[in-house]
C-alpha cells in the first residue's frame, strides 16, 4: 500500500510489529480503565512505580542488547535459515555470530541474577521511607518476587536481540503479540478479581512461561546451532575488542535515558504523593503506547539498517530512514490528537466509569506538554537507529546532557513547584533537545559521504 507517498512493504515482519503494537495502543487504555474501576488512587501509584523501579535493569543490561542486535545483522547479511531451520552461509559470519551468542549470554545470565537482588533491594528501601499514604499498601512480598522474575526475564534478553539482529522479526513479533495478550488478559483478571500488587506477578509468570517455551521449543535447533561448535579463529568477536568500544557509548546512553524518562514517577510519588504519581504513570504509559505503534516501522526495519549498511547501500539507506520519519511523525500526531480529543469530550460528561478513567489521567494541560515532549522523542527512533547501526554511538554527548538536565528539571520543578511544570520541563528540554540530535546526524553522514568518495 501506499503511505505519505511512499510504497509501504507489509511484509510479514512489519505487519506482526505493527499487530504486537496495536495490541499495545488497544489494551493500555483498557489497563489503565480496569486499574482506574479496582484500584485505589494510591494502590496506582504504587502500582506504576513498581514498574518503573523495575527499569533499574537497565544499569545491568548497560545496552548490551541493543549493541547485540546490530552486530548480529551485519554477520546475518552472509547468513540464511535453511528449510530445517538450521543457520547456513559463511564460515566466518557463523563463527563470529556464535561468538556474540556466548559472550551476551553469559553477561546476562549473571546480569539477571544480580538485577533480582540489587533491585528488590533498592525497592525495599524506596517504599520503605517513602511509605507516608500508602502504610497499608501490601507491597513487600509481591516486589520480591516480582524483582526475582524480573531477573528471569532478563536472563532471556540476548536470546531476542539474536533473533531480531538475525532478521526474525516475524517470528519474535507474531509471538510479542501472543505474549502481550496473554499478560495484559492475566492482568486484568487478575486484578478484577482482588489480587492487588500481586497481579503484576500473575501477569509476569505467565509471560516468563510462554517466552521459555517459544525460545526452547521453537528454536531449539536457531540455537543449537550457535553453540554446536566452539568459535575460534581471527573471525571470534571479542568483547573487549569489538564490543566493548560501541557497548560502553550506549551503556552510558542508556543510563542518561533511564534518569531523561524513569525518574519521573519516583520523583514524584517522594515529593507530591502515590497519588499524583499514578495519574503521571497512566498517562506516560499511554503516550508511551502510542509513541511505541508509531515507531513500528522503525523497530521491523532493524535488521534492514544494518544490513544495507554492511552491503554499502546507502542510497538505499537514506530513503529507508526519511520513510520511517515521516510515518513515525504522521502516525504519532494523529494518534495523539485521536487521544487528547477522546479527553477533551468525555471529561465534561458525567458517564460514571469514563469520568473515573479520565480523572485518573493528568489533566489536559499536562497532558498536552506530555505528548508534544514524547513526540520529539519517538520521531529521533529513526535517526538514533540509522547511527548506531554503523556499530557506533555518537548519540553519547546529547543522552548524557539530556538526561541530566531532565533528571534535574524534574527533581526541582517536582519539589518545589508541581506536576504541571514537570510536564512542562519536560517538553522544553525535548523541543531544544532535537534539532541537536538532527545536527549530529548530519555530521555523521557528511564524513560517511567524504570517506565513501
Amino acid at each position: 500500500m501506499t503511505f505519505l507517498g511512499y510504497k509501504v512493504d507489509f511484509n510479514s515482519g512489519v505487519f506482526y510489529t505493527l499487530l504486537s503494537k496495536f495490541w499495545s495502543v488497544l489494551s493500555g487504555p483498557i489497563t489503565s480503565f480496569v486499574i482506574a474501576i479496582y484500584f485505589t488512587s494510591v494502590y496506582q501509584g504504587y502500582f506504576y512505580t513498581f514498574n518503573t523501579l523495575l527499569s533499574l535493569q537497565i544499569f545491568i543490561e548497560l545496552g548490551l542488547g541493543s549493541v547485540i542486535q546490530f552486530f548480529a545483522s551485519h554477520e546475518w547479511g552472509n547468513l540464511y535459515l535453511n528449510k530445517e531451520n538450521r543457520i547456513e552461509g559463511d564460515y566466518n559470519s557463523l563463527n563470529r555470530l556464535r561468538s556474540l551468542a556466548r559472550i551476551s549470554f553469559k553477561w546476562f545470565f549473571w546480569g539477571g541474577v544480580i538485577a533480582a537482588l540489587i533491585i528488590s533491594i533498592i525497592g525495599f528501601y524506596f517504599f520503605t521511607t517513602n511509605a507516608t499514604n500508602g502504610a497499608h499498601v501490601n507491597w513487600k512480598i509481591p516486589w520480591l518476587v516480582l524483582s526475582v522474575l524480573t531477573g528471569l526475564n532478563l536472563m532471556l534478553t540476548p536470546f531476542w536481540a539474536i533473533l531480531e539482529g538475525c532478521n526474525q522479526v516475524k517470528k519474535v513479533y507474531s509471538f510479542r503479540f501472543i505474549q502481550g495478550m496473554l499478560f495484559t488478559m492475566t492482568l486484568w483478571i487478575s486484578i478484577i478479581f482482588k489480587a492487588g500488587l500481586w497481579a503484576a506477578c500473575f501477569a509476569s509468570s505467565a509471560s516468563l512461561v510462554v517466552s521459555f517455551f517459544f525460545i526452547f521449543k521453537k528454536h531449539f535447533y536457531f540455537f543449537f546451532d550457535l553453540f554446536i561448535e566452539k568459535s575460534f579463529g581471527p573471525a571470534v568477536i571479542q568483547w573487549q575488542k569489538d564490543i566493548l568500544p560501541m557497548q560502553w557509548k550506549v551503556a552510558v546512553s542508556w543510563v542518561s535515558n533511564y534518569f531523561a524518562f524513569y525518574l519521573f514517577i519516583p520523583i514524584l510519588f517522594k515529593f507530591q504523593g502515590a497519588e499524583i504519581a499514578g495519574k503521571f504513570g497512566m498517562s506516560w504509559n499511554i503516550a508511551l503506547a502510542l509513541g511505541s505503534f508509531s515507531s513500528s516501522w522503525v523497530i521491523a526495519n532493524t535488521p534492514k539498517f544494518g544490513m544495507l549498511i554492511s552491503q554499502e547501500n546507502y542510497i538505499e539507506l537514506d530513503r529507508l530512514l526519511w520513510k520511517m520519519f515521516k510515518i513515525t511523525s504522521f502516525t504519532l500526531i494523529l494518534l495523539s490528537l485521536l487521544f487528547m480529543g477522546f479527553v477533551w469530550v468525555f471529561k465534561n460528561f458525567n458517564f460514571f466509569y469514563i469520568h473515573r478513567l479520565i480523572s485518573r489521567l493528568l489533566d489536559p494541560f499536562a497532558l498536552c506538554f506530555l505528548f508534544a515532549g514524547q513526540y520529539f522523542f519517538f520521531i529521533s527512533t529513526p535517526f538514533s537507529t540509522y547511527l548506531r547501526a554503523h556499530k557506533k554511538e555518537p548519540l553519547l554527548g546529547f543522552n548524557l546532557v539530556i538526561g541530566i538536565s531532565v533528571s534535574i528539571c524534574t527533581y526541582l520543578l517536582a519539589k518545589f513547584y508541581s506536576v504541571n511544570a514537570v510536564t512542562v520541563g519536560y517538553f522544553i528540554i525535548s523541543i531544544l533537545g532535537f534539532p541537536w540530535l538532527l545536527l549530529i546526524w548530519s555530521r555523521f553522514r557528511g564524513s560517511l559521504i567524504q570517506s565513501n568518495q
